[in-house]
This record gives structure tokens, C-alpha cells and sequence, in this order.
């Protein structure tokens, strides 16, 4: 069963947004179970007595309160890696803050668009069932991750494996990311991406995703993804890639 957590500090917001959730729930027959608080605390005393991974949380931020949903969001993300972080504000200018503070997530609604709000909760609650039943089939391969990026104002969860790879825009200061079936284009910089080491950066435009690596050429210099495509590879990167261990299937790599 997947737990839901949902916390506001006014209780009348927070009787509301356990109705939507509820009653998706119950319409969908979903195999979830909601728990709903205006204290902070008690949900970080539930999740460590209860060693709670994999949840679905939607947070109201408030930076009034105490411990806000900013700080709450973080705390959660240092005991639950890969839960899902849904924020339900009326204060979205504060939506540059998750970034300031690290924290994946999922999407960040606005309450005072009821219609809107309404239908964002639906779909985060079946796309976070839909992903940790993924993870719970994928357990024994490892966990699945996300990767978050920030597109026309909206953060986009971006599952790990579907990423093919990244290469500079022709706009400035920005990428393009190459999913298995659509691109995606956001603010960022190659140097930063490559930092993450899940990525490699076969050319001084072009960061590929290690683990969708069909083969690498040496004689072409090109690495062949799994969809396909084929980027061009570096002598400075074909260098550095030997030195890599645990490569996928590769061809003529000596």
C-alpha cells in the first residue's frame, strides 16, 4: 500500500485537499491509504516509526509557520529518496525556492486555481501510483530515479532511464534533453549536467546517459544509444571513457 501524506497548516484547506485525494482514491480503487496533518512533526514521528519509503506527499508551504513546507519537504527527502513531492500553495512565486533548497518535485500547484488544482492532484496521485508500482516491479534491478528540470515555469520529474541525452540550444544558456520520446527544453549548462554521474559528456556539446549506451564505435568515434541515435564521441572522451567500468554492451572498444 502506498501512504499519502498531506499537510496544511489551515485546517479547513487541509479538510478539502483529504476530499480530492480521497475520493480519486476511492473512484480509482487505488492501493493507497491517506494521512492528513496541520503538524509538521507528525508526519516526519509517522514516517520514522513506520520506516515509511516510497510515499506521495503534497505540502503547503507557508513560510510563516515553523516548520514550513519548504523545511518539511527536505527532511522528507533525506529519509525517503525517491518519494514523490507535490507542493499545493497560494504562494507561487515561491516555487524558485525548491530549488534553492534541493528538492525534487513533482509539480507545484496553486490552490486559488480550484478547477486546475483539482485535476494536477488527480494526475500526480495516479502517476505516483503508476511509478511506485514501476518501482516496485523494478526492486530487484534497483530503484528508479528522477531527474528534475524546469520547463515554461512548470518542474518536470524526469525518470533516469528515459533520459538519451543532452546537447546545447541554439538559444543561450540553455539545453536540450533527449528523452526515449520527446525533447524538453530548459535552462542549464553541459558542464553542470555532466556532474551527475549517471551522464558522460562525449563532446564539448553533447552529455549522454551511461546506462542507454548500446555500443561505442573507437574506429568512428560515435556512441549508439538504445533508441538509435548516434553522437559523436571525442579522442578527449574516448580516453576518459575506457577509464569508466561497468559500460554497457559495447563494439569494437579496445
Amino acid at each position: 500500500m502506498i501512504p499519502v501524506f498531506i499537510y496544511d497548516h489551515d485546517p479547513k484547506e487541509l479538510k478539502q485537499l483529504k476530499k480530492i485525494v480521497e475520493d480519486y482514491i476511492m473512484i480509482e480503487d487505488l492501493d493507497m491509504t491517506v494521512f492528513s496533518t496541520s503538524d509538521a512533526y507528525e508526519i516526519l514521528d509517522y514516517m520514522e516509526s513506520h520506516q515509511v519509503k516510497n510515499g506521495l506527499y503534497f505540502l503547503d508551504i507557508n513560510l510563516s509557520q515553523k516548520v514550513n513546507g519548504l523545511a518539511l519537504a527536505s527532511k522528507i527527502r533525506h529519509s525517503d529518496d525517491y518519494g514523490v513531492i507535490v507542493f499545493v500553495t497560494v504562494q507561487p512565486e515561491l516555487m524558485y525556492l525548491t530549488f534553492t533548497y534541493k528538492i525534487e518535485a513533482m509539480d507545484f500547484i496553486v490552490k486559488t486555481r480550484r478547477s486546475e488544482m483539482v485535476t494536477r492532484m488527480r494526475e500526480c496521485i495516479q502517476l505516483a501510483h503508476d511509478r511506485m508500482l514501476r518501482l516496485k516491479r523494478d526492486k530487484g534491478k534497483g530503484y528508479r530515479h528522477f531527474y528534475q528540470v524546469k520547463v515554461g515555469g512548470k518542474i518536470k520529474m524526469i525518470p533516469y532511464e528515459d533520459i538519451m541525452f543532452f546537447e546545447t540550444s541554439l538559444t543561450p544558456h540553455m539545453l536540450i534533453l533527449h528523452l526515449s520520446d520527446q525533447q524538453l527544453e530548459f535552462r542549464g549548462s553541459i558542464k553542470e549536467t555532466a556532474s551527475d554521474t549517471a551522464f558522460f559528456r562525449c563532446h564539448k556539446s553533447l552529455v549522454v546517459n551511461l546506462r542507454n549506451i548500446e555500443s561505442i564505435n573507437i574506429s568512428k568515434r560515435e556512441i549508439e544509444l538504445i533508441n538509435g541515435t548516434i553522437c559523436p564521441l571525442s579522442v578527449k572522451a574516448m580516453r576518459e571513457l575506457k577509464l569508466l567500468k561497468n559500460l554497457p554492451v559495447v563494439s569494437n572498444f579496445a
